[in-house]
């Protein structure tokens, strides 16, 4: 460790060669790099659809996930030409997805603790809303609109150490 993390690369060289690699072959191209940079990548990460982009280069995307729980925002992208074979970008995910193993991913608060405190917290309103079904001839109806809290008090309970 102590080294910086590479977190993104394009090339823009423009070689040619008679080399015309099939989807899959720049599929093994994207894994073979994303298990260079993660040696431990299939820990973290879940392969998406390819895609095949504008330019005919082959999209490799791949989701981070931690112990079987996707991240919202988080994923590595490998771009490959497959008339050269080689990768034309690399964009890194926006998480070390080793340091996921510094977070609890199991919650402290039961689905009915959270359940309970949501619907504690939870409140709705009557409130005047345009109108604008066809036919209509009234311009404003009432409708129940939810109010939400800035924030929910969270309920952190500590496991007992035996």
């Amino acid at each position: 460790r102590g080294s910086v993390p590479l977190k993104a690369a394009l090339s823009f060289l423009d070689q040619r060669n008679n080399r015309q690699c099939s989807t899959e072959e720049c599929q093994r191209i994207a894994l073979q790099f994303l298990y260079a940079l993660y040696p431990r990548a299939a820990e973290f990460f879940r392969a998406n659809p390819v895609r095949i982009d504008e330019r005919g280069r082959v999209r490799n995307h791949f989701s981070v996930w931690y112990k079987g729980v996707p991240l919202r925002f988080g994923a590595a992208r490998i771009i490959v030409n497959p008339e050269t074979g080689m990768i034309d970008a690399f964009m890194a995910p926006d998480v070390d997805p080793e340091q996921l193993e510094t977070i609890n991913h199991r919650p402290d608060v039961s689905a009915e603790e959270a359940k309970e405190t949501f619907l504690a917290a939870f409140d709705v309103k009557l409130e005047w809303q345009p109108d604008f079904t066809a036919g209509s001839d009234q311009h404003y109806k009432l409708v129940y609109k939810p109010v939400y809290p800035s924030y929910i008090d969270a309920h952190i309970r500590k496991k007992k150490r035996m």
